[in-house]
Parts: structure tokens; sequence; C-alpha cells
């Protein structure tokens, strides 16, 4: 029996975010970078992000598909969501000027059509950079739920960053013990 290799699609997400990874619609290497890892202090964040955009992918939903096969088959199907949380350091310019900051916004808020093109590219999820199959229904997340403007953190002297959460849904096929 195999289960959802959930490292597999983690690794394959982060390859097609950070790595340039995919056979169509690419994203650039110094579009986003890693390291940005949960309970970092904002200050922290926003210093990492100072360079480039920081991003991070986690599965935050699953379970079973609404055209998952009956229970006694040896294939099944799963349904995912995931997140994917990018950080963006706020310049000193952007925290006190209208128009840098909504410059700013704007960035972000393509960050998620770009996470998008990429992540829906059929195919561009298929394998990750160790050559495992993520099971991944197609090679894509087939559904882009949305993008977020979480924070907007412009407060005192502390470095300044933009918080957005991009959300992405897809099917996951796995193989179930039928004895």
């Amino acid at each position: 029996m195999a289960y959802m290799d959930a490292d597999a699609i983690l690794t394959a997400v982060r390859d097609v975010i950070e790595d340039n990874a995919g056979t169509l619609r690419a994203i650039a290497e110094s579009r986003f970078a890693g390291s940005l890892p949960d309970g970092l202090t904002d200050s922290a964040a926003s210093v990492r992000a100072m360079s480039t955009a920081r991003a991070e992918a986690t599965i935050v939903k699953g379970g079973l598909h609404k055209t998952n096969y009956p229970i006694n088959s040896n294939m099944g199907l799963r349904s995912i969501t995931v997140r994917i949380v990018v950080i963006r350091h706020l310049h000193l310019g952007e925290k006190l000027s209208d128009s840098l900051r909504d410059d700013a916004k704007a960035l972000a808020a393509q960050d998620g059509d770009v996470l998008w093109q990429a992540l829906s590219c059929p195919g561009n999820l298929t394998l990750d950079s160790g050559a495992n199959a993520t099971g991944i229904v197609s090679g894509m997340l087939n559904e882009w739920a949305g993008s977020d403007l979480k924070r907007l953190q412009l407060r005192g002297e502390e470095a300044g960053l933009l918080e957005t959460v991009h959300t992405f849904r897809g099917v996951v096929k796995v193989t179930q013990a039928v004895s």
C-alpha cells in the first residue's frame, strides 16, 4: 500500500517556487527564496526578505476527493489544499510613501498570478527534484483558491513587511490496499 507522498509534493512545490523547475511557466529563481520557517519574528522574516521575497509551502488540508474510487478499489483520490506564505521586505520609503507602498502591494498581488501560472501548468508538479513521483493528478494544482494580503507591518522603526497567503487545491492519486 502506498500513502500520499506529502514530502514529494512539498519538495516539488518548493522546486517550482524557488528553483525555476518545471517545463513551462517557470518562476525565475530570483523571485522567491525559501528559509522562512515557522516561529520567526516579524523583524527576522523581514530581514531575510531584504534581498528576495521568502516563501513557505504547507499542505493545510486533505481528504477524500468527491470522485474517489469505491473503498474496495486499489486506487484512491485525495483532495489537498496547499498554502504558500510569501513575505516581502518593506523599506523605509515604502513605509512612508503611498505610491511606493501601492507598488509593493501590487507586486505581492502579482505573486499570486506568477504562482498560479507555474503551479497549474500540467506536468510541473509530476516529480520532485529527486525524481520521486508526487501522485498529483496531471502534475498540477488545478485550482487557485485565492490570494490574500494577510499583513502589512509598518510599526515603528523595525523593518516592515508585507505578508500574503496564496491558496491552491489539487488532486492526488494514491494506491490503496485491497486485502
